[in-house]
């Protein structure tokens, strides 16, 4: 099964700025998004512990984070965030806070 994409709020602004301004990391959202239609339920938990499994983010390249929603019913991924390259905290402090708490 595939699930449809759909992009919202800050997520959308930020793809805008990718088509117009950064080629590289537009394309590096383009491949792991067509990856992720195919198998959302591989992307890392945002809520460790399975109280919201639902939650996801999966990193794109060395650009950022995609952080969405899962609807199974609906086969939909809201996406809400794609954070990096406009981001006030750099990639690598994230991933590093991240693996702190176990999440890799």
């Amino acid at each position: 099964m595939s699930y449809r994409p759909v992009l919202t709020g800050r997520a959308l602004g930020q793809f805008n700025d990718f088509i117009k301004d950064h080629e590289e990391a537009y394309e590096a959202f383009m491949r792991r998004l067509l990856w992720l239609i195919d198998a959302p339920w591989d992307a890392w938990l945002v809520y460790p512990g399975g109280d919201e499994p639902e939650f996801r983010e999966s990193q794109f390249g060395e650009h950022g984070l995609i952080s969405f929603r899962v609807y199974d019913d609906a086969e939909l991924l809201v996406i809400s965030t794609s954070c990096g390259l406009a981001d006030p905290v750099p990639l690598e402090n994230r991933i590093l806070s991240r693996s702190k708490i176990g999440i890799r």
